[in-house]
C-alpha cells in the first residue's frame, strides 16, 4: 500500500508520520527530499526535476516492495500540486511545468491513496519560523498552491481531504484509520 500525505508548509504532516512510525514500526516511510536535491533554488526547474526523479524513484521502488506499506512525506500528487502552483505563480514556464506533469502523472494513479492536510493559508504562515525570503512563505503563492491541491479532487480519486479544524493528534487518528482500511 502506497500512502502519500500532502499539504501546505508546516502544517504537520512531518509529526504525523513519525507518530504513526511510532505506533506501526513496520511501516516504510519516505520523508522530504529537500536537503538532498542539489539546486539552491527550490523554484527552479532543475531543482524541481530532480525532485520529481526522487519521487518517481521513490514509488518504483514502494511498488516493488508490496508487501508492505509505505507512507510518503509529499510524494507524487504532492508534486503535481507544487509544479502546479509553480507555474500559475509564473516560477515554471507553461513548457517545464507540462515536462514535469507529464514525468509525474503515469504515476499518479498508482498510489493507494493521498491524504491532503486541507490547512488554511494562515495557519501554514503562521507556524513558519524560519525569515521571510523563501518563496513557501509568500502567502499569493502559497494561496496558488492551496487551489492546486483543492483542484486535484477533479482529477485523481483516493484523495482524502482532513479537515483545517482538526488537531494533530486527530490528524494522525484519521491517517492512522485510512492505513488500517487498506
Amino acid at each position: 500500500m502506497i500512502v502519500e500525505i500532502a499539504g501546505l508548509p508546516r502544517v504537520g504532516k512531518t509529526s504525523v508520520i513519525r507518530r504513526l512510525q511510532e505506533e506501526r514500526p513496520s511501516l516504510k516511510v519516505y520523508l522530504e527530499v529537500f536537503s538532498s536535491i542539489p539546486f539552491p533554488d527550490p523554484t527552479s526547474f532543475d531543482y524541481n526535476r530532480a525532485y520529481v526523479d526522487v519521487c518517481v524513484g521513490r514509488a518504483e521502488e514502494a511498488w516493488a516492495d508490496s508487501a508492505r506499506i509505505h507512507v510518503f512525506d509529499r510524494g507524487i500528487i504532492d508534486r503535481l500540486a507544487v509544479s502546479d502552483a509553480l507555474h500559475r505563480y509564473g516560477y515554471l514556464s507553461g513548457e517545464e511545468y507540462r515536462g514535469l506533469a507529464g514525468l509525474l502523472a503515469p504515476h499518479a494513479e498508482k498510489r493507494d491513496v493521498t491524504v491532503v492536510f486541507n490547512t488554511s493559508v494562515a495557519e501554514s504562515l503562521e507556524r513558519i519560523k524560519r525569515p521571510k525570503r523563501h518563496f513557501s512563505q509568500d502567502g499569493e503563492f502559497l494561496e496558488a498552491l492551496f487551489s492546486s491541491y483543492a483542484s486535484l479532487a477533479g482529477r485523481y480519486d483516493r484523495l482524502v481531504y482532513i479537515p483545517a479544524s482538526s488537531s494533530l493528534e486527530e490528524r494522525a487518528r484519521m491517517v492512522g484509520e485510512v492505513i488500517g482500511a487498506g
